[in-house]
């Protein structure tokens, strides 16, 4: 890990993926780093999709690249009805 004030040089590999969740499909993203082994692994979550929880969010994006750049092996998703993951409702029922 870097110390506050270095710079991160590691390239990192970025890998889209589809996560099977009870018959819908979370959108997910892997980054971690291109050369040698993960110092450890992150599970990264974003904030509850009403308070504008999203992968893409800026702090979870710049978290996700930096950690990646740091060593780490990090996950980052969407949670299910959010972005491109999937979410299937019984008819008649709605998310909000």
């Amino acid at each position: 890990m870097t110390v506050a004030g270095e710079t991160a040089s590691r390239e990192i590999v970025r890998e889209k993926l589809r996560i099977p969740c009870r018959g819908d499909a979370l959108d997910a993203e892997l980054a971690y780093p291109a050369e040698g082994e993960p110092e450890t692994t992150v599970l990264l979550l974003s904030p509850h999709p009403h308070l504008g929880g999203r992968m893409d969010n800026n702090l979870v994006r710049h978290l996700f690249v930096r950690a990646a750049e740091d060593g780490c092996a990090v996950l980052r998703f969407d949670y299910r009805g959010v972005g491109e993951s999937t979410l299937r409702l019984p008819d008649g029922t709605s998310l909000f």
